[in-house]
């Protein structure tokens, strides 16, 4: 059976999860293709993971705003490669892909990646309409499903379905550090976007001795970062080492102590559960997405957002007693194992997909 995948172009938590579940389909059950799309160039990683896994891919850009070129190009791509079910990761190509879908009766299962507390109105649109139009609405997490249904009052057909993240937990699990330092390492992988919430944990790291940060990733708010970091004279603490493939996230927790993640929305943040599968101990935001993820005082802490001081106080607690972030990361790893697998995630679509395909055969039979 066909299956294309439509996802992001850049940096973000698509890929990952795209790819993960690409590779727990150990029997190839399924022929998989890609098209990636965005303003932003296809990432050199996703082609490599895509020639690596040899699967057939289309990188599609757009302009900024409405770009109904690319939308034909979408429904072209789709129409030459015939996929019986279109896994939509990129929720703002619905009309396109519905097209495709209504013209030769095919399936699409529209993805929430995207949290809705901060979702811009035209993303709340796209949302909206893919929940009347897509066949199955996946949803992250309960919390996810909540808002969901609190803000678009939708559950047409009772349409929708909670299947978390999955990672790879053969890749990212315990990793012993391979140099000895005189400083506590933290670390956090994100886009830059408003989104984040990165200058409160920079702020923080001015209360904090004997500790320094490494924020991975690139995005708009990038050079905005750099200076206000800049700015506050923190260039000897903080470090921005730009995009990392995934070789090089493998080893940069190799060399992390404590996983920081400052956010004020999330739906199910694929660096957080990566951290939390190599045996780290996090701290995040106390916002629906993170704090459904961390157990505090188990698994992690939890810190209200823009409080610099109780993030600091949070990150100097784990810093003084190692026995405990030994604890906390042994406990992230076993929530890891048991929920989050890419082998789980991939089980759970494959199931919806074939539920999906039955209900539509019954149809026609009936017919």
């Amino acid at each position: 059976m066909k299956i294309t995948h439509i996802l992001f172009s850049g940096l973000g938590g698509h890929s990952s999860v795209v790819f993960s579940c690409i590779k727990a389909d150990l029997e190839h059950e399924f022929k998989h293709s890609l098209i990636f799309y965005g303003i932003e160039s296809i990432l050199q990683s996703h082609i490599d993971n895509s020639e690596e896994l040899k699967i057939p891919y289309l990188n599609i850009k757009k302009r900024k705003g409405l770009d109904l070129v690319s939308w034909w190009r979408v429904f072209q791509e789709l129409r030459r490669k015939k996929p019986e079910v279109i896994l939509l990761h990129s929720i703002s190509l619905i009309i396109p892909t519905w097209i495709y879908a209504k013209v030769y009766r095919k399936k699409i299962i529209g993805i929430e990646h995207t949290s809705i507390v901060v979702k811009r109105r035209v993303e709340n649109i796209s949302s909206y309409i893919a929940g009347i139009l897509s066949d199955k609405v996946v949803l992250l997490s309960r919390e996810s499903k909540r808002d969901y249904l609190k803000n678009y009052k939708l559950n047409i057909g009772h349409k929708l379905r909670i299947i978390p993240n999955g990672i790879e937990t053969a890749i990212f699990n315990k990793i012993h550090q391979n140099q000895e330092r005189d400083y506590i390492h933290l670390t956090m992988i994100s886009r830059f976007s408003i989104q984040k919430d990165h200058k409160t944990l920079i702020m923080a790291m001015k209360q904090v001795d004997g500790a320094k940060l490494t924020i991975a990733g690139n995005g708009a708010t990038w050079n905005e970062i750099n200076e206000f970091i800049r700015k506050n004279e923190l260039e000897d603490k903080v470090d921005l080492c730009g995009l990392l493939n995934e070789k090089q996230i493998i080893e940069l927790f190799r060399n992390t102590d404590i996983y920081v993640h400052a956010s004020f929305g999330e739906t199910l943040p694929t660096s957080i559960l990566q951290a939390m599968s190599c045996e780290l101990p996090v701290i995040g935001s106390n916002i629906a997405g993170i704090n459904n993820l961390i157990e505090h005082k188990k698994s992690g802490l939890l810190y209200e957002n823009k409080n610099v001081s109780q993030l600091a106080q949070k990150i100097n607690y784990l810093i003084e007693h190692k026995e405990i972030r030994d604890s906390m990361g042994q406990n992230a790893r076993k929530k890891i194992e048991k929920n989050y697998s890419n082998l789980r995630m991939f089980d759970q679509y494959k199931r919806l997909i074939a539920s999906t395909l039955k209900k539509s055969s019954k149809r026609k039979k009936k017919r």
